[in-house]
């Protein structure tokens, strides 16, 4: 366990305060149940076929959630700073965890555990408030995801990637971020090359 500054917790607070209206005792109830830690490059949170117990908070650096299937990484999300990540399903109903999650980058996270999670859902409404706009955000942007797939070109969700995110480019992997689109890095060359 690493203790906090005031600094480290402050992108945690402001994300908290961004998305919901929440007094000091609130906040500081919330912060109290996250730890700090730091992970390596290229280290594994979750296994796949682990049960996930912890929620991620980043505070800076990139992970990102795959799977493995046939010799063949797909990866389901990528995130960065200000992004809270988890493999939601295992996360609540306990279940086995079908994503791996790991650092892409150096990554300073704050971790909540599942059963300081629960804890919170009972003692803090404005947490239970928070929670409900996380999922909603993360079903929100799996549905846009699957619409972007089944009704976009290639050269499209590579357009809006750069365009809302274009510092994943400079980070990470080309070939994490042709899985994430669904498309090789090969093709993320051609396309960027042939920019208009």
């Amino acid at each position: 366990m690493v203790k906090h500054s005031s600094q480290d917790i402050a992108r945690l607070e402001a994300v908290i305060a961004q998305q919901i209206q929440i007094n000091v005792t609130d906040l500081a109830m919330i912060k109290e149940k996250f730890v700090q830690v730091d992970a390596r490059k290229g280290q594994v949170l979750v296994e796949a076929g682990q049960k996930c117990t912890e929620m991620y908070f980043i505070r800076s650096g990139y992970l990102r959630v795959f799977s493995l299937a046939n010799g063949v990484e797909t990866t389901l999300w990528i995130g960065n700073s200000g992004s809270f990540m988890t493999a939601i399903s295992s996360f609540i109903f306990e279940t086995s965890n079908r994503w791996t999650i790991q650092a892409i980058t150096e990554c300073q996270l704050e971790v909540l555990g599942r059963k300081d999670h629960f804890e919170l859902l009972q003692r803090c409404q404005k947490w239970m408030e928070f929670d409900i706009v996380l999922l909603s955000r993360s079903f929100a942007m799996l549905e846009e995801r699957m619409f972007a797939h089944l009704h976009s070109t290639a050269r499209e969700r590579l357009d809006l990637l750069m365009q809302n995110n274009p510092r994943l480019f400079l980070d990470v992997p080309l070939q994490y971020i042709a899985s994430l689109l669904g498309v090789t890095p090969e093709t993320i060359s051609r396309l960027r090359k042939n920019s208009p």
